[in-house]
């Protein structure tokens, strides 16, 4: 189609430009028109492919690990992995969830100075802090097991800490939030291929039990680093400029709160089982969580899939609550319906996955999945209130007290119960930090979340996870208790609308049949 432009007059097509701009405002099309649901779909199902590739091969890996490993050793292994963890997410410092927010509403050039300046910040704070931590647990004299007076193990995995905060957290949240699915994808299967051949041949190969898996990790990481290096080259610039640097600290200081206090929820049961229960009981324990944490890969995938379209909501003229509703609605849909899937499976992964001393894990793994459940919720939540609407003063507040929650249900019934107490109080208070955020998110933008529908989908999940457990104990055939509780979730969930397999048919059909790029899509 051609325009007619004359000069000096009227303008284009007879109006003058500003009624020209505004009739182009006017006509606009819908955002939906812009990011098809049909590509966000596409989309979600790269990143979920990437990221449940990578989880089955490490859940995958865990006949050998378990063959070559007792019980102890993997608790050695669990707490080395946090102690990682810890690292990794300590020397981000919250600066990670800035990168990604100032990743909207700004040009190329502003967005590529700020994500310097945060890099050069990750950089160099971290190398001083790990100076300071080396010197203090060599003196203090902290010990795995009481091997060593200064364990090797422990500086190994507060290294790979380090690389795996500035070689694969930072790239891989830059990636993200650009929507370059590709890129991040293959980071992700680089350090899972990776760590499953350094694995072999570190545990099996050359036998090095627990410490042959911690340098694994580190190496891994180092493979990562450098295949995410050549995706995100252009950040890996020093650049430091102090108004950047204020605006950051402001924004990701609540942020870093958050992240140690959800360490703490998930390192400090583990502590306390040693106190009190032995490190065979923490290596049962953290067995189950391997097995669980598919849920939390799967969530991961499918909020790195939503988290670009979700962050391009906050920009000018380009809201569409609707649009908002089916992403977030889906997704806590999809996480719900996958940790269901896992619950009924779990008695038949740990047989599997594990040798006979782990069989005593099942215990645990109904909870550990409710938890991870529970976590892959408040993602929509989060990212409305810390991405779009950029506040996260809640999250230097409601984490804190969830996490003081749980370490002293931890202190109080660890000792009475077990290990089982630990798994209880993870998935409790998961389950109120993901109601407490989706009712804030609810609260600052009642149109984003339709939080009777969410209800719903969680009281069904709940109610069919409880009606499982029950089933499981009275029935002597595991799969009765299966078929019955899954065809009661299915039929609650039919009757409710929260999940309709006709309707989903038809409109993953209507999807890839009708939409074309650039076209809207029917519903």
């Amino acid at each position: 189609m051609c325009r007619v432009v004359t000069v000096g007059g009227a303008g284009v097509g007879g109006q003058t430009p500003a009624q020209h701009a505004a009739a182009d405002v006017s006509q606009q099309a819908p955002y939906p028109l812009e990011a098809p649901r049909r590509q966000v779909i596409r989309s979600a199902i790269l990143y979920v492919a990437a990221e449940l590739v990578g989880g089955i091969i490490m859940v995958a890996l865990l006949p050998i690990t378990t063959r070559y490993l007792t019980p102890s050793e993997f608790g050695v292994v669990a707490i080395c992995r946090s102690i990682r963890d810890f690292c990794a997410l300590f020397f981000t410092f919250g600066l990670t969830g800035a990168a990604v927010r100032y990743s909207y509403n700004v040009s190329a050039l502003e967005r590529l100075h700020f994500r310097r300046t945060v890099f050069t910040l990750m950089l160099t704070g971290p190398a001083v802090i790990m100076l300071g931590i080396h010197i203090v647990i060599k003196n203090t004299g902290i010990t795995m097991e009481g091997e060593t007076p200064y364990d090797p193990m422990i500086a190994i995995s507060i290294l790979t800490g380090y690389g795996f905060a500035l070689l694969v957290f930072l790239p891989k949240e830059i990636l993200k939030a650009d929507g370059r699915k590709y890129a991040y994808s293959i980071i992700t299967l680089a350090f899972i291929a990776a760590n499953t051949l350094f694995t072999i041949a570190l545990v099996a190969y050359f036998r090095l039990a627990s410490f042959g898996i911690v340098v694994s990790d580190l190496l891994s990481c180092v493979a990562a680093g450098v295949v995410s290096s050549v995706f995100a080259h252009s950040t890996m610039r020093v650049r430091m400029d102090f108004s950047e640097i204020k605006a950051s600290a402001l924004y990701s200081a609540p942020l870093f709160v958050h992240i140690m206090c959800l360490w703490s929820m998930n390192f400090s049961d583990r502590l306390i089982l040693q106190e009190f229960v032995g490190m065979d009981e923490i290596g049962l324990y953290s067995f189950a969580y391997q097995i669980a944490f598919s849920t939390m890969v799967v969530a991961t995938g499918a909020y790195a899939a939503l988290l670009p379209e979700l962050g391009k909501h906050g920009s000018p003229g380009r809201a569409n609550y609707e649009y908002m509703n089916m992403l977030a609605e889906s997704y806590i849909s999809f996480i719900l319906f996958f940790s269901f899937l896992m619950t009924i499976t779990a008695r038949i992964l740990v047989s599997v996955l594990g040798s006979d001393e782990y069989g005593m894990s099942e215990r645990y793994i109904y909870w550990i999945i409710s938890a991870y459940a529970f976590l892959g919720i408040y993602f929509p939540s989060i990212t409305i209130i810390s991405v779009i609407h950029g506040k996260t003063t809640i999250f230097g507040i409601a984490t804190p007290i969830a996490a003081a929650i749980n370490i002293s249900a931890n202190l109080i019934f660890i000792p009475r119960i077990g290990a089982e107490a630990a798994a209880i109080s993870t998935s409790i208070c998961y389950a109120l930090l993901s109601s407490l955020y989706m009712l804030y998110a609810w609260s600052i933008d009642n149109k984003a979340i339709r939080i009777f529908r969410c209800t719903s989908m969680i009281s069904i999940y709940i109610s069919c996870v409880l009606t499982f457990v029950m089933l499981r104990y009275m029935y002597p055939s595991y799969i009765i208790s299966s078929l019955s509780s899954f065809s009661l979730y299915i039929f609650l969930s039919y009757i409710t609308g929260v999940f309709n397999p006709g309707r989903l048919a038809k409109l993953l059909i209507s999807h890839f049949r009708q939409g074309q790029p650039g076209q809207p899509i029917g519903t």
